[in-house]
């Protein structure tokens, strides 16, 4: 009895069945609205504004710092974008 339970499942069949597309078509989305949409769209507009203006405030007697710092904020852009296209 005990070595049924640690059999190994069969895969899965390379073809999607029928269950799996009714699924599929059960899927509801629901838009962000216009509130949302405009702070997005204001995000955006901010942050790429941001972005395009803090190179011209690097201290040139840290460069080092300065880049790193300005690649952390970057780093954090795209992340905020991912999130914004993925949620």
């Amino acid at each position: 009895m005990a070595s049924e339970s640690l059999a190994p499942e069969s895969p899965s069949p390379a073809v999607p069945d029928a269950r799996a597309s009714r699924n599929a078509e059960k899927i509801k989305y629901e838009g962000l609205g216009v509130a949302r949409t405009i702070l997005v769209v204001v995000y955006l507009i901010v942050a790429i504004w941001y972005l395009a203006w803090r190179p011209s405030t690097f201290n040139p007697q840290a460069m080092a710092f300065s880049v790193i710092v300005y690649g952390a904020e970057l780093f954090g852009f795209v992340v905020a974008l991912m999130h914004l296209f993925m949620v």
